[in-house]
């Protein structure tokens, strides 16, 4: 498809939806982008879980202060993850329209239901002198999409609590293979020192912001970069965490 096309389409769907009135993405049901019904059966983050990567987890302890297997041999230098979905069917088609299908505006909306969940998690935590900070696209990958889709997640989640987002921070230094076609330990390979932050400087708190977590090889490469450049504590948010 042409850039022009490719750029003027989604305005013509949202001037559309404008006219006719908005559709469940999920059930095709006119009202809103997700009906109550279908809000309601969301996968939503449940259950027991590592306090660090949110890796779910079977069992639990009194406090339910759970630590998975991967973060207790490798500790990550993020503090936590937190992300508000579980990646499954009913959301994969929409975060690839998101990805790869031009449907950025869908980040908005699918936000609106679930602002006062994001605040609620952010609401404990001392971000006086945060920044959030978005995972970056290779310079090739951002020109071929027209855009990051993590940076604009994070303009949302910023709207939410607050926080300016510190855009081209964190750079991307290389063409990596894809993710998805990867499996674990390559994609910790493949991930290994793709990234460099433009300016060492002494951050005290980084909200760091993705897409999807599967592996979590991107935040914890991200995460280390980020601690080498002087920032002294990193929480992680995304949309979605796999299961694995």
């Amino acid at each position: 498809m042409f850039p022009f096309f490719r750029q003027i389409n989604p305005f013509i769907e949202q001037f559309v939806s404008f006219l006719v009135g908005e559709k469940c993405y999920l059930c095709g049901q006119m009202g809103s982008f997700i009906c109550e019904s279908c809000f309601l059966k969301l996968p939503f983050v449940r259950g027991h879980t590592c306090i660090k990567c949110l890796t779910p987890i079977q069992g639990a302890d009194l406090n339910n202060n759970l630590i998975c297997g991967e973060c207790l041999v490798n500790p990550p230098h993020f503090k936590q993850v937190y992300a508000p979905f579980w990646y499954d069917d009913k959301l994969k088609d929409l975060i690839h329209d998101i990805k790869f299908r031009q449907k950025y505006y869908y980040i908005t909306k699918i936000f609106t239901p679930i602002r006062e969940r994001v605040s609620n998690f952010f609401n404990g935590l001392d971000l006086k002198k945060s920044f959030i900070v978005p995972v970056p696209l290779s310079r090739g990958r951002k020109i071929t999409r027209g855009y990051n889709q993590s940076h604009l997640i994070a303009k949302e989640l910023s709207k939410i609590i607050k926080i300016p987002v510190l855009n081209n921070y964190l750079i991307k230094t290389k063409e990596l293979m894809p993710m998805m076609t990867l499996s674990r330990e390559e994609r910790f390979k493949n991930i290994k020192g793709a990234f460099s932050v433009a300016k060492k400087n002494s951050v005290d708190t980084i909200i760091l912001v993705d897409d999807i977590i599967t592996t979590t090889a991107t935040v914890r490469e991200a995460s280390y970069v980020l601690k080498k450049g002087g920032c002294n504590e990193i929480y992680v948010f995304a949309l979605c965490r796999a299961k694995n």
